[in-house]
């Protein structure tokens, strides 16, 4: 603040005295700092990008172009369908997963696969008033160390060979699944569980004394087995979930 000393100018006809004008200083102009952000150089203070400065201020604090909003308003909405269009895809290899009846590893069918098998021999049973038949559920116990121990690619190799194995031993009228990643499923129709023990107890015995070579050492593959017998008023979920109850073979 400054104070100016003034005399009237009618000097003779007033008396002589002195006024005081207060002037206000103007405050100092806020110096603005451009921002600038280049491909080497993205951010602003090397903790925050474009978007956290934008969160924080209003756009009279920051001297932003309209273009440079018009990009990163553009930019956002690129972003936002990019992530609509990928969550679509993700569903459509979903259902494509469902659709597809076969597993990709093992070439035999997969869990969705088996179902819908399943459901048609139960409906066939039902219909016909034929005997049913028996699930061989197989765990490949080998799986989950083999895995730890040497990967995922030495593993899968041995369910590979148990895939084989299983192949080979099913009649026409038979089915072969892979449930899980460690777990298979023989469906044999029209049939009894004292007339296929023997078969299962030879088809336990030779897939743990599978072995194979990886890395030059040799691996073992071990397996349990366990049968159950089912009927037109059975449902796979209700079967899977008595499996610990089934007979299991070593």
């Amino acid at each position: 603040m400054t104070t100016d000393y003034i005399q009237h100018e009618d000097a003779a006809k007033q008396p002589k005295f002195f006024g005081i004008r207060i002037k206000k200083d103007k405050p100092p102009l806020k110096r603005r700092v451009p921002l600038e952000l280049t491909r080497n150089n993205p951010f602003v203070d090397g903790t925050q990008d474009m978007f956290d400065v934008l969160a924080q201020h209003s756009w009279g604090d920051i001297n932003v172009h309209k273009k440079t909003a018009n990009i990163l308003q553009k930019a956002g909405q690129t972003i936002s369908e990019a992530e609509e269009k990928l969550s679509r895809q993700n569903k459509r290899i979903k259902m494509l997963e469902r659709l597809n009846p076969t597993d990709e590893l093992t070439g035999l069918y997969n869990r969705a696969g088996f179902e819908l098998v399943f459901k048609r021999e139960l409906a066939r049973t039902k219909r016909h008033q034929e005997h049913a038949g028996i699930l061989v559920l197989i765990d490949i116990e080998s799986y989950d160390s083999l895995k730890a121990k040497e990967g995922r690619d030495a593993a899968e190799a041995g369910l590979k060979l148990v895939a084989k194995i299983l192949a080979d031993e099913i009649r026409e009228m038979d089915v072969a699944a892979r449930l899980s990643e460690h777990e298979f499923v023989l469906l044999f129709t029209n049939t009894a569980a004292d007339k296929v023990v023997d078969r299962v107890q030879k088809l336990a015995l030779r897939i743990n004394n599978l072995s194979f070579i990886w890395k030059k050492q040799e691996v073992n593959i071990s397996a349990s087995l366990g049968l159950r017998s089912y009927g037109p008023q059975d449902n796979l979920s209700g079967l899977f979930k008595s499996e610990g109850k089934a007979g299991k073979t070593p």
